[in-house]
């Protein structure tokens, strides 16, 4: 069981809730950064247990030029996807074609146990009908070689090229989808072994490293496979529960692919007399005792990167962590090393200095989060085995986190963050109910939510802020940018014929 850092806030020592935040980066920038520590002040007797800061990146609005996108689809056609769910993912790739511009480039790849290129990646271009008639054409067939599938679309985005424009600087946004409604019965199977291969090909590939998105459709997928699968910080996992959800699962994806607006994201951290036990964020990388790296891929508008560290300090003096931020900015179409950000924390055991202490309940809001995720994923594991008793006694001790955080005063913005954290430990209370209810639709919500918090992305359809189900409250999925929320509702209503 994880533990839960929520509980190492000394709330008592704190008089104000005001966070310590240094300065940003100047306007105009596709990215911000700013720093920040969980107390401004820490008591010399307890520094040498936890000490916990972080930063907030903070993307920019929707760009009115977007970079060209490279987007290969791998679609399952084995015979479950017989009738309405093939009929319905040939219309979906028919709108994801005319979403795209002449110099976007497009491949398809579909399975079944035999893998067929049905186009290479190449422009739109002039290209569309020819590329409808195609889509038209496919049939379903036999069983599912998912991993066949999978390396066939990565391989023929690998042999497409970078495709950088001369005079361009920054690389193209390039991303598979893959959609599947079955198990893996064919090729390779084992888990490991298919995500070490599919991580080999996305790090052996020329140009930016592309993203992977895999769609589970229905209840048969496995999901733990299809999120290993899933390089870090590059991609996520979306659960379709049903065919109505297809298209709102595919617009979502591909209205975040459109909204980059930063490429190649990377973080560097730095401690001055502490030692970093720790950086909550998948793709994080030690590089000494006081130093990591972090990879975070792509960002889209409008979203936002909290990263929290965990320190020791060493000396029992004050200690200091320096952010160094690099990514290319899709504004001005090249790479940008911003000015370092620090944060300071002043250790000390006076009485009067110690009263002077700031508590970011931002931050605080940013473990719970965190902390929420680990539950998930704790949860997983214990469902899997069938104790449904440990989970829900593990995601009744998070939801503590959460209450105990939202007792704090918080800005709105926080506020709603926690208010989802609590509606989706509720809604994964519920499912994981029966082992019945879990086998259906609770392992496949916990994959999506967990991996949803720990990126601060939306990687789910049903239960965004337009859902129009009224047999649960509303709560809006935080992570949902203006280009997703776009994009969903222009094809959700092409799906209702309007």
């Amino acid at each position: 069981m994880s533990e839960f850092s929520f509980e190492k806030l000394d709330l008592k020592s704190t008089t104000t809730t005001e966070a310590t935040v240094t300065e940003e980066m100047g306007p105009g920038a596709s990215l911000t950064l700013s720093a920040e520590a969980l107390n401004s002040v820490v008591n010399v007797a307890t520094a040498t247990n936890c000490v916990q800061a972080g930063c907030r990146i903070k993307a920019c609005a929707s760009l009115e030029q977007r970079p060209p996108v490279d987007v290969v689809l791998v679609l399952d056609r084995s015979g479950s996807m017989a009738g309405g769910k093939l009929t319905l993912c040939k219309k979906t790739i028919d709108l994801l074609i005319n979403e795209l511009k002449p110099n976007d480039r497009f491949g398809l790849v579909v399975f079944d146990h035999q893998v067929q290129v049905t186009f290479e990646v190449e422009c739109i271009g002039s290209k569309k009908e020819m590329m409808h008639e195609q889509v038209s054409k496919i049939i379903t067939g036999g069983q599912t070689n998912l991993s066949g599938g999978l390396l066939k679309g990565l391989d023929i985005l690998a042999k497409a090229g970078p495709g950088i424009e001369e005079g361009v600087t920054h690389d193209r946004v390039r991303a598979v989808f893959l959609l599947t409604d079955g198990q893996a019965n064919v090729g390779i199977t084992d888990m490991n072994l298919l995500r070490h291969a599919v991580n080999d090909a996305v790090a052996t590939m020329p140009g930016a490293p592309p993203s992977v998105y895999t769609f589970g459709y229905g209840s048969a997928p496995n999901a733990a496979l299809l999120q290993a699968i899933v390089p870090e910080e590059r991609g996520g996992y979306y659960f379709v529960e049903s065919t109505d959800k297809v298209l709102g699962a595919f617009a979502d994806a591909l209205g975040g692919l459109l909204s980059v607006v930063a490429q190649n994201v990377s973080l560097d951290i730095h401690a001055e007399n502490a030692s970093i036990t720790k950086v909550r964020r998948d793709g994080a990388k030690r590089s000494s005792d006081i130093s990591f790296s972090v990879d975070l891929g792509d960002i889209y508008a409008e979203e936002e990167r909290d990263i929290v560290v965990e320190m020791k300090n060493n000396q029992k003096s004050d200690l200091k962590l320096i952010f160094n931020l690099h990514f290319v900015d899709a504004l001005a179409g090249r790479m940008i090393h911003a000015d370092p950000v620090t944060v300071l924390v002043k250790v000390t055991d006076d009485e009067n200095v110690l009263k002077q202490n700031r508590t970011s309940t931002h931050l605080a809001t940013q473990i719970a989060r965190l902390d929420v995720a680990d539950a998930l994923a704790d949860a997983r594991s214990k469902a899997d085995q069938g104790d449904f008793t440990s989970v829900q006694t593990s995601l009744g001790r998070v939801k503590s986190t959460i209450a105990a955080t939202s007792a704090l005063p918080q800005a709105p913005q926080d506020a709603e963050l926690l208010r989802r954290l609590n509606f989706d430990v509720d809604m994964v209370q519920q499912s994981c109910a029966t082992n019945d209810i879990y086998q259906a639709r609770g392992r496949h919500q916990m994959t999506s939510k967990m991996m949803g918090h720990r990126a601060q992305r939306c990687y789910s359809d049903s239960d965004s802020d337009d859902d129009k189900e009224e047999s649960q409250p509303k709560s809006r999925n935080m992570y949902r940018n203006a280009g997703k929320k776009a994009m969903k509702s222009k094809w959700m209503r092409f799906g209702s014929g309007s």
